[in-house]
């Protein structure tokens, strides 16, 4: 296993991509936004596993999340419903959807 670490967020992450796709690696990792966007720009084919990272259909990183589609997938953290229902005091149920009144 080869593991590459790349501070600076968005520039380090668009600085490393090529190079860690251009060494034709079995799958790439990447943890948050910037480093998945940044990779998905370097290569279309190599597998790349999202750790986490922001809505990943509104960020154009997968087409759907059932399937996915393309070479994306991971973990993405979709916080809209929940954070709009708790910043007007809407009681929200375990599923993040908001309760009948």
């Amino acid at each position: 296993m080869d593991r590459r670490t790349f501070l600076g967020a968005w520039t380090g992450s668009l600085l490393a991509a090529p190079v860690v796709a251009g060494a034709q690696p079995d799958v790439i990792v990447t943890q948050g936004t910037p480093g998945a966007q940044a990779a998905q720009r370097a290569t279309k084919t190599t597998p790349i596993v999202m750790a986490a990272s922001g809505d990943a259909v509104k960020l154009g990183l997968v087409a759907s999340l059932a399937p996915p589609g393309g070479n994306v997938t991971g973990q993405t953290i979709i916080a809209d419903e929940p954070f709009n229902a708790w910043r007007s005091g809407t009681p929200m149920s375990s599923t993040g959807r908001s309760k009948p009144q």
